[in-house]
C-alpha cells in the first residue's frame, strides 16, 4: 500500500531526516520518500502489518502537522526551529 501525506514541517533536510526516521520505527514500512519543496511524504507499506491510521497517529506524536491536523503540541515545541517555518 502507498500513502501519501502533506506535512507541514517538511520544510528542511532536519525535518525530513527526523520524519524518515519515525516512520521507520514502525513494522511494515518498506519505504519512505520525503519532499521537502512540496511538503509531501509518500510512504510504502505493508497493510497486513501496519494500518495508515497508525501512520498518522505515529507522526502525530511527534509532533508533525499532517494535511492540517496539527500533531502533539509538546512534541512540536521539540521540533528543530527550522521545521516550524512556513515557507
Amino acid at each position: 500500500m502507498v500513502l501519501e501525506l502533506n506535512i507541514d514541517e517538511l520544510v528542511c533536510v532536519d525535518g525530513q531526516r527526523l520524519l524518515e526516521g519515525r516512520i521507520l520505527e514502525l513494522e511494515g514500512i518498506k519505504s519512505v520518500t520525503a519532499n521537502i519543496q512540496k511538503h509531501k511524504a509518500q510512504i510504502k507499506y505493508r497493510d497486513t502489518q501496519v494500518t495508515a491510521r497508525q501512520i498518522e497517529e505515529h507522526l502525530h506524536e511527534f509532533g508533525f502537522t499532517i494535511d492540517g491536523v496539527p500533531g502533539n503540541s509538546i512534541a512540536f515545541g521539540r521540533l528543530p526551529s527550522c521545521c516550524k517555518e512556513a515557507d
